[in-house]
């Protein structure tokens, strides 16, 4: 009887894994058709108001003014200095070593 009840218990367990990835599947679809459906709207916004997407990009890029050239790392010369810009010019380079032309 009791090796009966261990296998139930394991159906059981494997049963509930199983409808867990099923809820998780589904729960991911719905939260993507969402975002899809307000993907939708901003575009349709966008068409109506006359908004192109390189508009809308360039609206909430920031400018990269300075850039390491071993590195890659970037600053818009706004707000406080990066720490690998810090501590390049506390080694006596200089910020227009790093000025993007």
């Amino acid at each position: 009887m009791r090796i009966n009840a261990q296998r139930r218990i394991e159906k059981l367990m494997e049963e509930q894994r199983r409808i867990k990835a099923e809820l998780r599947a589904i729960q991911s679809n719905t939260g993507a058709s969402a975002k899809a459906k307000a993907i939708r709207a901003l575009l349709k916004q966008m068409k109506k108001e006359g908004i192109t997407l390189e508009e809308l990009q360039q609206a909430f890029s920031t400018s990269v003014k300075y850039a390491h050239p071993l590195t890659g790392e970037t600053w818009s010369g706004k707000g406080r200095k990066p720490l690998w810009l810090e501590e390049e010019l506390s080694r006596g380079r200089s910020l227009n070593d790093f000025l993007v032309q």
